[in-house]
C-alpha cells in the first residue's frame, strides 16, 4: 500500500514537472507573439546570463565527476575507517560541498559510513557544508560579487569545522 503512493506521489512529480515546462514554453511563445521586441531582449538576457556562467559551470560539474570518479563510496568507507584524522576531515568537508541531491537520500550512506566507523562529528560536518552548492556559485558570483561569495564560503567551511567540535563534545556528553 505504501510503495503504491510513493508511485503516486512520483507520477504526479512527472506529471507537474511537464506541466511547469508546457506552462514555460507556453509563455515565451506568447510574449513573443505579442511583444516581439520585450521577447528579443529576454533572448538577448538570457543569452549573455548563460555566456558569463557557463564556463564556470562546466568546470564545476568536471571537478564533480572527476571527484565521484576518485572518491566513490567503498572508498570513502575504507578511508574513515583507516585514515588520518586531518584527512578524514578535509574529505568530509569536500564531501559535503561537491554533494548533490535531497539530503534525505544521503542518510542510508552516513549510516553506513558510521557504523563502518565513521566519527558522528564528521556526519555534522558533512550535513553543514551541503549548504555550500558549487552549482549556485556562479550565480551567486553573478549577484553578490567574487569577494562576498569567497568570504562566505570559507566562513561557512570554517564554521563547519566548529560545528564538529561543538557537536563531538555535546555528543560525548551525551555519551558519558
Amino acid at each position: 500500500m505504501m510503495q503504491n503512493a510513493g508511485n503516486t506521489k512520483k507520477k504526479k512529480k512527472k506529471y507537474y514537472n511537464y506541466i511547469f515546462f508546457a506552462f514555460s514554453v507556453a509563455s515565451y511563445v506568447l510574449a513573443i507573439l505579442l511583444v516581439p521586441d520585450k521577447a528579443h531582449l529576454i533572448n538577448k538576457s538570457i543569452l549573455n546570463l548563460l555566456i558569463k556562467i557557463l564556463p564556470v559551470l562546466v568546470l564545476i560539474f568536471a571537478f564533480m565527476f572527476i571527484m565521484d570518479i576518485l572518491f566513490p563510496a567503498k572508498k570513502l568507507a575504507r578511508y574513515f575507517k583507516n585514515g588520518r584524522k586531518s584527512t578524514l576531515w578535509l574529505i568530509t568537508i569536500a564531501a559535503g560541498i561537491i554533494s548533490t541531491g535531497s539530503v534525505y537520500l544521503w542518510y542510508p550512506l552516513l549510516k553506513e559510513l558510521q557504523q563502518n566507523g565513521m566519527a558522528p562529528e564528521l556526519t555534522a560536518v558533512f550535513i553543514f557544508n551541503r549548504a555550500i552548492k558549487l552549482q549556485l556559485l556562479p550565480m551567486m558570483i553573478l549577484y553578490f560579487g567574487l569577494k562576498y561569495v569567497v568570504i562566505l564560503t570559507v566562513v561557512m567551511i570554517l564554521f563547519s569545522v566548529l560545528y564538529g567540535f561543538i557537536f563531538k563534545l555535546l555528543y560525548n556528553l551525551k555519551s558519558n
